[in-house]
């Protein structure tokens, strides 16, 4: 589960149950996003209610997830892939791989300077993806 916390008492204030395995969370404007590990899904908390909106499953392992140009973006660590979701349906628009090692896979996203940045665990290494705009 995912829990609010009052900055001021901490106080916890929601508990949200989101998964088995959370591992990764992002926000993107109302929506916190929670990748579950174990089970293999992203989900979309609403922060106003702190309710689930949606799950989405992208497949085994994922680690992290970002929106970046309107979709959200997920590695899938122990897949090897890079996945394009539209945010609002979970359709999965692109799956790129990316590869895979015996220390694992993509692990980790940020945003910056126009690309999104995937950290490579296995390959010790940061791999810069350029969407296409089309």
């Amino acid at each position: 589960e995912v829990v609010r916390i009052d900055a001021a008492s901490f106080e916890v204030t929601d508990r949200v149950r989101v998964g088995d395995g959370p591992v990764g969370l992002s926000l993107d404007e109302e929506t916190l996003w929670v990748v579950n590990h174990q089970e293999g899904t992203v989900v979309a908390v609403n922060t106003a209610d702190a309710t689930v909106a949606r799950t989405f499953p992208v497949g085994a392992g994922p680690t992290a997830s970002v929106t970046f140009q309107g979709d959200l973006w997920v590695t899938i660590t122990d897949g090897g892939d890079l996945v394009q979701l539209d945010a609002a349906t979970g359709e999965i628009l692109t799956r790129t791989p990316l590869g895979t090692s015996n220390r694992g896979g993509p692990t980790g996203l940020a945003v910056g300077n126009g690309s999104l940045w995937v950290a490579m665990q296995g390959e010790r290494s940061v791999v810069r993806v350029t969407p296409s705009g089309g």
